[in-house]
């Protein structure tokens, strides 16, 4: 896969790092990219978390269907009550 080069150096940080911190917060930036903002062709051009989050909102309707929802309240017996 060819990449263009403005995207693969839009996210590369300014060498040099002055500590730990700036390699945290390169790191988090960019992973917030991979999962947030990229575009990825093969599930329709939307980002993967997007997409991840249609995924389990549909599998979770999928397998609570026809179940009532649960109760709040506490309805355990506590002896001495």
């Amino acid at each position: 896969m060819l990449r263009r080069v403005d995207e693969t150096t839009a996210h590369a940080p300014l060498l040099p790092w002055k500590g730990g911190n700036d390699v945290e917060n390169t790191t988090l930036e960019w992973l917030d990219w991979f999962n947030h903002r990229r575009l990825l062709e093969p599930i329709g051009d939307i980002p993967p978390a997007e997409y991840d989050a249609a995924y389990w909102a549909e599998k979770d309707c999928e397998e609570t269907k026809g179940l009532r929802q649960p109760s709040l309240r506490y309805t355990a017996v506590h002896p001495g009550d």
